[in-house]
């Protein structure tokens, strides 16, 4: 991925500054945001120690949830949110990411038509026989009529999922909506490469169900809800490399974050 919460945290290292809390402030003028681009253990625990200094300042303490991002102000884009999911769905990245993409598939079976929960049953199962090293995940996988925010996929499944955070309306190209072309090509990719099981997501704000049939809507909020279970579950099951710990921290805190969701 070429952004990540890591990045836009850094990339707003001047408004951090800006805040005018004297201990907040202290801290910061000292954080060595140069070297945190190194990404080595102990520059990632910096940003878990920025988290804590926030917390820990007096006028924070008058607030039942503290909001790092909220105090950044940030105005993500739709396609920076998609780089943190799609982030996080990646074995490569995050050792839970097949146990929540596992969770999601689950969730969208109780939004799924009887012929659809058949089609998830079985791209759960070839999701769990799937080694986490077969497991690719690709962001904004270009087919001949559409481009899909997020496709994972092995040689025995395709899951594609378009993300809609902020408006929910498909596009209109050619006398197609959007997921109506984005299926065509889902389909495509799934019979070129001879895999079975293929199956579109689709992530709105309210539930709202996609034009084409063939999509299962999953309300935003479950696929947070999931991401954040499973960051807990990774921090409570003590994890053996302290980088990982300090990456599910600033996930969590992500994701747990009401200005940004």
């Amino acid at each position: 991925m070429d952004i990540t919460c890591f990045e836009i945290l850094i990339n707003n290292y001047q408004e951090i500054k800006r805040i005018k809390f004297d201990k907040v402030k202290k801290f910061i003028e000292n954080f060595d945001y140069k070297k945190y681009l190194i990404k080595k253990k102990e520059n990632f625990r910096k940003v878990k120690e920025l988290i804590e200094n926030f917390k820990n300042d007096d006028i924070y303490k008058k607030f039942t949830k503290f909001d790092l991002f909220r105090s950044l102000k940030l105005n993500l884009k739709e396609n920076q949110i998609s780089d943190i999911v799609a982030f996080v769905l990646s074995p490569q990245n995050i050792k839970r990411a097949k146990y929540i993409l596992i969770d999601i598939l689950k969730e969208s079976q109780r939004y799924a038509s009887k012929e659809q929960s058949v089609i998830v049953e079985k791209a759960i199962n070839a999701v769990t026989v799937t080694s986490n090293n077969s497991i690719k995940v690709k962001r904004e996988y270009r087919g001949n009529k559409s481009r899909i925010d997020i496709r994972i996929f092995s040689q025995y499944f395709v899951i594609d999922i378009e993300m809609k955070y902020y408006n929910s309306s498909e596009t209109y190209i050619n006398g197609e909506y959007q997921t109506e072309r984005e299926y065509d090509d889902l389909k495509t990719f799934a019979e070129k490469n001879k895999i079975d099981n293929y199956i579109g997501l689709y992530i709105s704000p309210f539930g709202n169900y996609p034009t084409s049939p063939n999509f299962i809507c999953l309300p935003l909020y479950k696929l947070i809800e999931i991401i954040v279970n499973q960051l807990n579950e990774g921090l409570k099951n003590n994890l053996k490399d302290d980088l990982d710990k300090e990456i599910y921290f600033v996930l969590r805190h992500f994701f747990s974050s009401k200005y940004i969701f």
